[in-house]
């Protein structure tokens, strides 16, 4: 640049000084969104995947329970640029996660100990409890700090009580079961129905708008259960009432 200054310009030298000013400003972020296979340079180009992508790399979400609605939810977080980690005792749809980018472990601890949010997906309060409590569960590898949410349709009270587990650990809990179906979980469109303290909520909140279309928070700890529940009741008696 002191050609520039002093009057005696040549585009060759300010262009390799320019040059050499962007190259050696890449930042390490940069390099690790190119090593996931995102182009930053897309980012703010009217690209939203890229942009997702890029806010969301590196944060670090744990999948337990890979069923019909599991597995299409999982596979909706790793698109959307997190890094997400699965347990099932299922290998088949272990394996069909590892294809669209998950990775694995061998337990519900493992999973825990290596991610700031773990979803649990699993049929009922038995295997809440046993995934979340269990030998080898969640609670055997939960970070402090972390927050687990319960996508699964359980008893509320089950949900209360391993809110005060998980709470006692030092992390925080949420229920969120959904409606929808297995067509809304591959879309992403699901209804979304959250039980728990409000700012947990917010922390949750952008990962469960890549899972549903509709997220409302419903209040405490067993809300979401509670209005699931209550909406599955309204849904067997109205056309008995109507019949």
């Amino acid at each position: 640049f002191f050609s520039v200054v002093s009057g005696s310009f040549s585009p060759a030298i300010l262009i390799s000084c320019l040059l050499s000013y962007v190259v050696g400003s890449i930042p390490f972020t940069y390099l690790l969104a190119r090593s996931k296979g995102v182009n930053l340079l897309e980012v703010g180009s009217g690209n939203p995947g890229a942009t997702n992508l890029s806010r969301n790399l590196g944060k670090k979400i744990g999948f337990v329970g890979l069923g019909m609605m599991g597995l299409p939810m999982a596979r909706n977080l790793v698109n959307d640029g997190y890094t997400v980690t699965v347990f099932d005792l299922n290998d088949a749809t272990v394996n069909a996660a590892k294809e669209f980018g998950a990775a694995s472990e061998e337990s519900g601890a493992a999973v825990a100990r290596i991610s700031n949010i773990v979803i649990t997906m699993v049929p009922d309060s038995e295997h809440v409890e046993a995934v979340i409590a269990g030998p080898n569960g969640i609670l055997e590898g939960l970070q402090k700090g972390s927050v687990v949410i319960d996508m699964s349709t359980i008893d509320p009270e089950m949900g209360k009580k391993m809110s005060n587990l998980i709470e006692a650990q030092g992390s925080s809990f949420i229920d969120a079961p959904v409606t929808g179906g297995v067509g809304g979980a591959e879309a992403g469109t699901l209804s979304i129905l959250v039980g728990g303290n409000a700012e947990i909520f917010e922390r949750a909140l952008p990962v469960l708008n890549v899972l549903g279309g509709d997220v409302s928070h419903m209040g405490p700890v067993g809300s979401g259960h509670t209005t699931k529940i209550a909406n599955q009741l309204v849904g067997v008696a109205t056309p008995a009432g109507i019949s």
